[in-house]
């Protein structure tokens, strides 16, 4: 509940430019701040732990810091799971089966329980860019394009020197 309170919190934060601006305004006092914030999280969903660790950062003036430790519990709780993210781009929607055999074969690669997300970028073209974890594998068509004209390169530059030294 705390992960899913703290995403909430977040994602409130970041769709509201002015919930935002109001949270960061130095200007606007604490108890203006937790009314807010108190607004947003009543009801018995909402873990009070999290209530007060915010308003506890209010209290203290480091509002600024919350996205980022709510990312960051985020990261601390995958990796005590045991769990990575992979993001695939592609240009397409994946079908469910395909993205199913993605996570398997990552699985199998890391170790690890893969939580996959899909990101549409029709400015790839064809194939598919995969973050997984800090390491990035691009098989897009424009990855594939300028390996190839590096290949090239490499053999005119060879076909070239040799027949200079013979």
């Amino acid at each position: 509940r705390v992960d899913a309170n703290l995403s909430a919190l977040s994602e409130a934060i970041k769709e509201s430019p002015e919930l935002e601006s109001m949270l960061l305004n130095p200007r606007i006092s604490a108890g203006k701040k937790k009314d807010v914030i108190l607004k947003l999280t009543e009801g018995d969903d909402f873990e009070p732990l999290v209530r007060d660790f915010f308003c506890l950062l209010m209290d203290k003036k480091r509002e600024r810091v919350f996205l980022f430790m709510a990312q960051e519990y985020k990261r601390l709780l995958r990796e005590a799971g045991n769990i990575v993210c992979a993001n695939v781009q592609t240009p397409v929607a994946l079908t469910d089966d395909y993205k199913r055999d993605l996570a398997q074969r990552f699985a199998k690669m890391t170790g690890k329980t893969v939580e996959l997300t899909e990101e549409i970028k029709p400015d790839l073209i064809a194939g598919v860019k995969i973050m997984v974890g800090s390491k990035m594998l691009d098989g897009s068509l424009k990855a594939r394009l300028k390996g190839m004209k590096r290949y090239l390169k490499e053999k005119v530059a060879t076909m070239t020197g040799s027949s200079h030294e013979g």
